[in-house]
């Protein structure tokens, strides 16, 4: 598992992928935190 994480990471596009992916699924787990607005209420 780590030597394919190394090859993996050694891909420069690859890693910013990852990056990206990461980035968003953070963003989205921490929107409850980030804005104050109910979703529920129009």
């Amino acid at each position: 598992m780590l030597d394919l994480l190394k090859i993996f990471l050694r891909n420069r596009k690859a890693a910013f992928g990852v990056f990206i992916v990461v980035f968003y699924v953070v963003v989205a787990l921490a929107a409850p935190l980030i804005t104050d607005h109910d979703p529920t209420s129009v």
